[in-house]
């Protein structure tokens, strides 16, 4: 019975880990594919410029330019989804930010109605006005990944 706990957990741990970021995109790796979108500087003149698409997956918001949005959305579509982290991404907020496209984590206060943040867990484009109690809130980076900028890729596992 102790053995067979152990073992549970041990696959536990296989299944919240994840090499994405550490390999290189190949052809056939359309998650790693989607994550090249999310790049430092991408310009924008206006929020509307800039989007968030969720890969509930792997749970994290990339940070994309609104022209790309749509063709991210269907790379994440088609990534394999047999090795999910089972954690629930972050609420996002996209912006506009000295003419590149940023995101920002946001949160709610005490006593806020979560359900009035349900567009910020849903991929969208440009600045959704803050319900009342909410905070916006620079984020860290996503796991131990080199190079991932957290404004660009917002998340809660890797």
């Amino acid at each position: 019975m102790r053995t067979g706990s152990l073992l549970l957990l041990g696959a536990i741990v296989v299944g919240c880990s994840s090499s994405d970021s550490a390999e290189p995109a190949t052809p056939g790796d359309t998650r790693a594919q989607a994550l090249a979108y999310a790049t430092d500087n991408l310009p924008c003149a206006t929020e509307a410029d800039c989007c968030v698409v969720f890969d509930g997956c792997k749970g994290k918001g990339l940070i994309v330019a609104a022209k790309d949005k749509t063709k991210v959305a269907e790379l994440l579509a088609q990534a394999p989804n047999d090795v999910c982290v089972g954690c629930i991404p972050p609420y996002v907020q996209v912006k506009c930010v000295s003419s590149v496209c940023s995101g920002v984590s946001v949160h709610p206060g005490s006593g806020a109605d979560y359900a009035a943040g349900a567009p910020f867990n849903q991929s969208h484009c440009g600045t959704v006005p803050l319900p009342t109690g909410w905070t916006e809130q620079q984020s860290v980076p996503v796991g131990s990944s080199p190079g991932l900028n957290p404004s660009k890729v917002l998340g809660c596992g890797d």
